[in-house]
């Protein structure tokens, strides 16, 4: 019989803990760019894309161009033209970042980066991302002061 406490009380100890989550996504922004047709315009066979364009972006004193290496491991990795997700997804877009969150001091409110187009034109986009309590990740995203999206660091151009 104390066989069986023993067994339930470790069952019991296991089940009441909270799961732990040890690895984090550290997220880009992703920015879809599009003609008025709907057209992508980072899609080498679409007429009149921007793939070479000078883009650059402004952050935080720093200005960053298009990067054409990938890393293997999380890192900031700037900016740089890839497959919206490589497995489920390869539309091409503009990918800014992985931005940290594994902790509550990695946050990210307010935050404002500027798109130099290479053409004369510019946008501002605006992010808040952060972890609040364990495992919720909050993210919003603006454009030109608009806000796009409060669950997700997408967002779409027309350009």
């Amino acid at each position: 019989m104390s066989k069986l406490f023993v067994i339930l009380g470790a069952l019991f100890v296991f089940c009441s803990c909270e799961p732990r989550i040890w690895d984090f996504n550290n997220p880009d922004i992703c920015i879809f760019v599009k003609n008025d047709k709907g057209d992508n315009l980072f899609d080498a066979d679409v007429e009149g894309n921007i793939l070479d364009y000078d883009i650059t972006v402004d952050y935080n004193g720093e200005t960053y161009s298009i990067s054409h290496t990938r890393a293997t491991h999380a890192r900031w990795l700037g900016l740089r033209v890839e497959a919206y997700n490589n497995i489920l997804d390869d539309t091409p877009v503009l990918k800014f970042g992985e931005f940290k969150t594994t902790s509550g001091s990695d946050s990210y409110h307010g935050e404002k980066f500027t798109i130099n187009w290479g053409d004369g034109t510019s946008d501002e986009v605006k992010f808040d991302l952060y972890i609040q309590g364990r495992h919720n990740v909050k993210k919003k995203i603006w454009l030109n002061g608009e806000l796009r999206s409060e669950n997700s660091l997408d967002v779409t151009i027309v350009k």
